[in-house]
């Protein structure tokens, strides 16, 4: 296993744009709904607070409203803030290695599951990583094929692309 540090190329500094402006925009639609529901809560909670009428549905409207600003804070916003980081990065990680072992399973509503296992020190998930450029999809790998895998340099979740060598 063979690990060296290459500047990005074009290509795939265009590629980490165009993921960024694509999850900007899904976390927009998503999160800003759910911001104003959770804004509209808290309000109609405080606003029955300071009334002197309150009851049980704004006690769990307020521990609605911290639960998800403790969500948003522990895992949206470092997701976004990592994804801002990619976008400036110049460098990558290029990891030539061969693949140990390969898991597959079925999961219901998911589809086909894979695990590849190399040298390195933590296996490549398809549920959990993000491929930005297939090239080498998971259903073609097989066990003991040589591959090149291409990712940031503190980035878990997402690989820029793994090529066979």
């Amino acid at each position: 296993m063979t690990v060296n540090k290459e500047p990005l190329s074009i290509a795939e500094k265009a590629a980490l744009k165009k993921l960024y402006s694509m999850r900007m925009i899904v976390g927009a639609t998503l999160i800003f709904p759910l911001l104003l529901g959770c804004l509209i809560i808290a309000i109609n909670s405080l606003w029955s607070y300071v009334a002197g009428n309150q009851d049980a549905g704004d006690f769990f409207g307020v521990v609605i409203v911290i639960v998800c600003a403790y969500l948003f804070f522990k895992f949206g916003l470092p997701f976004y803030k990592q994804t801002l980081s990619n976008i400036r990065a110049t460098h990558k990680i290029v990891i030539d290695t061969y693949i140990v072992d390969l898991q597959i399973a079925f999961t219901p509503g998911v589809g086909h599951s894979y695990v590849v296992f190399t040298e390195a020190d933590r296996p490549v998930r398809s549920t959990r990583t993000s491929l930005v450029n297939p090239e080498y999809e998971y259903k073609d790998m097989k066990v003991g094929d040589k591959i090149r895998i291409h990712c940031m340099e503190n980035n878990q979740t997402d690989i820029l692309h793994i090529e066979p060598r």
